[in-house]
């Protein structure tokens, strides 16, 4: 499938594990039944993504799980793909909305979002980065100047996330 589909990861390949291609994979999705055995799953492979049918799938402590991918046949091809991701079609995504819970966003659904700081219009949201319990948003002003502000409820408002909008509050010295 072309890269011109839009698609959202959902966990990364850490490494291979055993000899008949099993990965080990990192979680970021908060929908562990994406990886329900029988579900299409998608690896970017170059300026394509592939599409590999979920076969197995141990969930481990933490957000570390084992997966088995039809066609990933041995421990070669296994660690060819370590270090690349798994992500599910966007349709996919709107499909499973349901199950997230109130107050819990695609990243796609932030990247983009006007963000207002003191009522007035201060940038957009460029980009999310994940660091430990929370994400950060790496919000870009007019003059392209890059500020983090940690993705928290107590610093970012979200009630009109689906107009666009974004209102931050961050602590005194974040945006100097």
């Amino acid at each position: 499938m072309k890269a011109g589909a839009r698609f959202l990861r959902i966990a990364r390949i850490s490494g291979a594990h055993g000899l008949t291609g099993r990965l080990k994979i990192t979680v970021i999705t908060d929908i562990i039944e994406r990886f329900t055995p029988g579900n299409s799953l998608y690896i970017k492979i170059g300026d394509d993504y592939k599409e590999f049918l979920c076969t197995e799938f141990i969930e481990k402590a933490g957000k570390n799980s084992l997966i088995k991918l039809d066609g990933i046949d041995n421990r070669d091809i296994a660690e060819e793909l370590c270090g690349s991701e798994l992500f599910i079609t966007k349709d996919e995504a709107e499909r499973t909305r349901k199950y997230l819970g109130d107050d819990v966003f695609y990243h796609s659904d932030l990247i983009g979002c006007q963000v207002f700081y003191k009522d007035k219009f201060f940038g957009f949201v460029k980009e999310i980065i994940e660091a430990g319990e929370n994400s950060v948003l790496i919000i870009e002003d007019e003059e392209t100047n890059e500020f983090l502000v940690p993705f928290i409820h107590s610093m970012v408002k979200t009630e009109n996330i689906f107009s666009g909008r974004i209102d931050i509050t961050p602590i005194d010295g974040l945006l100097d």
